[in-house]
């Protein structure tokens, strides 16, 4: 059975040993416990989702970490729409993110259903001034009108 849940202060040994093979990324994932989900199969960790505040109203997804046994399940998927649902209760209605594909026709943030920010969106939201970097948006809860699958074709 798996389970798609906040993390809490108790489950830092399970991620301890969840990020042995990202060490650098330990440290880094403290500051947003409070903003993270985890996904949890037989009481083992497989995956790890988390936003950064960016404003009362906005975030940027920073992290989404799949363990290779679990990529091409849609595990990541149902993570990412957790998360952005937790940040949803809490008052976010904008999520950006970075393009992990590196400019790839179809990364993994399209298709789970991001939207390419376009220049006017660029101009128009002030967290973005900054951060180049930033290639998707997420609006809540229009997200939410995708089903929590990927939207990635299959091969034939």
């Amino acid at each position: 059975m798996f389970l798609y849940r906040e993390v809490k202060h108790t489950d830092l040994p399970l991620l301890t040993d969840f990020f042995t093979k990202h060490q650098e990324l330990l440290a880094s994932h403290m500051a947003y416990i409070h903003n993270s989900m985890l996904l949890e199969i037989d009481n083992q960790i497989y995956g790890f989702a988390a936003y950064q505040t960016l404003s009362e109203n906005t975030a940027k997804l920073s992290y989404v970490l799949i363990c290779s046994s679990m990529r091409g399940k849609q595990m990541g998927d149902g993570l990412v729409k957790a998360l952005l649902n937790m940040a949803e209760l809490r008052g976010i209605s904008v999520v950006f993110s970075e393009d992990c594909a590196k400019g790839e026709a179809n990364s993994f943030m399209d298709a789970i259903g991001f939207d390419r920010i376009n220049e006017g969106e660029r101009l128009a939201f002030s967290e973005l001034e900054a951060k180049p970097s930033l290639t998707h948006v997420a609006f809540l809860p229009e997200y939410f009108k995708t089903a929590c699958k990927s939207k990635r074709k299959k091969a034939d």
